[in-house]
């Protein structure tokens, strides 16, 4: 979508919960799947601003291709007042300090790729170097959050892979739907989850969420495996409307999968300090507006 900053009367005021922050493009490795799509980093200046101005009355969520490789974004985390960070870990190779150090800005919980009988085929980062990583995070008095992709080989086996969190101690592992985008695209395409396979999933990640209470192992999946059809709850996708993505460039995306060139639906304005939403923009939230646009082929707009 071609976006027109002069034209302030085809966009709206974005009115929604949740601003997420994508601070960087760069990153310490390349792996297979990765879904950024974007380029550039935030200055320093630019993105304490931006938090200063929404921390107060927004929830602020601060990611990236790894952020943990710009010392100087800490700040603004403290101001956000995140207590997560999401990474791949290597940025603690030869240096577990770091942790002691993202203690004293606020953050409690390390997000990790980890991804099992995957991983290998995702990341270079070697499994073992992770294992032991995960030790150090505990040793050290903070919680891992293990992320892991979930494709048509492995999605059977993830019974195990939470039996492996609640042996190590770890109590939060979160799931991701593979998803056709960034460098993904040039992966197979059968590692795609079929309907089938996805109502196969649910089955299992719902007997997986009795096994274990939740202060003991929280069982998370994202919304990109889009709706369970057998669920109670309500699904609503929030991308767009609740939720929205700035980018290094300061153009406003739905999601953090759909952060790509093309998919802007609107900007963030450096002058006003307002975030602007397209009028053409809408999301009925009945399903995952990345799963049906990057998996299903759907346009966007």
């Amino acid at each position: 979508m071609v976006i027109d900053k002069t034209k302030l009367e085809n966009f709206r005021i974005f009115d929604g919960n949740i601003i997420k922050i994508m601070t960087c493009s760069n990153c310490n490795v390349k792996c297979k799947h990765c879904y950024i799509s974007f380029k550039g980093n935030f200055k320093e200046y630019e993105l304490y601003d931006l938090v200063t101005k929404y921390a107060k009355n927004y929830e602020i969520r601060i990611n990236g291709t790894e952020p943990l490789l710009h010392k100087e974004f800490l700040k603004s985390i403290k101001k956000a007042g995140q207590t997560m960070i999401l990474t791949n870990g290597l940025v603690f190779k030869d240096n577990y300090d770091y942790i002691d150090e993202l203690k004293e800005y606020g953050i409690k919980t390390i997000g990790i790729s980890y991804h099992f009988d995957e991983h290998d085929s995702i990341s270079i980062i070697p499994k073992a170097y992770l294992d032991n990583l995960f030790n150090e995070i505990l040793k050290r008095g903070m919680e891992v959050q293990i992320m892991t992709t979930i494709t048509s080989n492995n999605y059977k086996y993830i019974g195990n892979y939470c039996k492996y969190c609640y042996d190590k101690g770890i109590n939060k592992i979160r799931f991701t739907n593979f998803i056709i985008q960034g460098n993904a695209k040039l992966m197979d395409k059968h590692l795609m989850l079929t309907d089938r396979q996805r109502e196969e999933f649910f089955e299992l990640l719902d007997k997986e969420r009795k096994k274990y209470s939740i202060d003991v192992l929280r069982i998370e999946r994202c919304g990109t495996f889009g709706k369970n059809i057998k669920s109670y709850k309500k699904f609503a996708c929030g991308a767009g409307v609740d939720s929205i993505v700035i980018s290094p460039d300061h153009y406003a995306y739905p999601c953090i999968f759909l952060t790509k060139p093309g998919n802007e639906i609107g900007f963030y304005d450096k002058k006003s300090k307002k975030i602007y939403i397209s009028n053409e923009f809408h999301n009925d939230d009945k399903d995952c507006l990345t799963f049906l646009t990057c998996n299903k082929g759907k346009k966007l707009f």
